[in-house]
């Protein structure tokens, strides 16, 4: 859980083991035209090369803001009790915290290189709003995808297909801001799709919203 208008934000301390992928997933708040967008990931502990996966910020500059960010990095040694930090190019957007979520994900059983890994940006910053959804076309077999998805209309919690989840290694991904009334999560296939070039898409049923979305998947090892 991101807190007040920063230009920072720090994850929980946790304890990846060796030969793991961590990811870092960002769903902010920001003001309208500010073009805010996660601009480095570092962690304590041994250091690790983060590379981003990709962006959606989209804005119609006047009366939607937000953005979500997805970043990866190989992690080949055991460490305990280290944070993952995401600094801002401009700070998040001044109103009552939550502002947005960091999620630091844990992948076994991944290739060490997801640099080939597909994904794809969604959005909807009209008037109307649209129930979320994005697709991603898979590269190879047994990837795992993912969306992580910003909501800036509403506090509400989704409608998830019954082949995802918001529970994310034993975690659940959701945070709610019922004061500025805006959502930030993350959701999962529940199972790998098991062969190349499938288009996997990843959406909720309801509510109809103006949102951000990335959709990616992860490589299998």
């Amino acid at each position: 859980t991101i807190t007040n208008d920063v230009g920072s934000t720090d994850s929980p301390a946790f304890s990846p083991p060796a030969g793991t992928v961590l990811y870092a997933v960002f769903s902010v708040d920001s003001y309208p035209g500010s073009g805010a967008t996660v601009a480095s990931v570092t962690n304590t502990g041994f250091p690790l090369v983060w590379t981003l996966k990709g962006t959606e910020n989209h804005t119609d500059g006047t009366s939607v803001g937000g953005f979500v960010s997805v970043w990866w990095a190989a992690n080949p040694v055991a460490q305990s009790n280290i944070t993952v930090s995401g600094t801002f190019n401009v700070p998040t957007k001044k109103v009552a915290p939550p502002v947005g979520g960091l999620q630091v994900l844990v992948i076994d059983n991944a290739a060490a290189n997801q640099s080939a890994a597909s994904w794809t940006p969604t959005w909807n910053v009209g008037s109307a709003g649209s129930a979320p959804t994005g697709s991603v076309l898979t590269s190879a077999p047994n990837s795992l995808v993912l969306g992580v998805f910003d909501n800036w209309d509403s506090d509400v919690t989704p409608s998830v297909p019954a082949n995802q989840t918001m529970t994310i290694n034993g975690q659940g991904s959701i945070v709610l801001n019922s004061a500025d009334r805006d959502t930030y999560w993350v959701q999962s296939q529940t199972a790998p799709t098991a062969d190349a070039e499938t288009l996997v898409l990843m959406n909720d049923t309801a509510p109809a919203i103006r949102y951000h979305e990335l959709t990616w998947e992860i490589l299998a090892g």
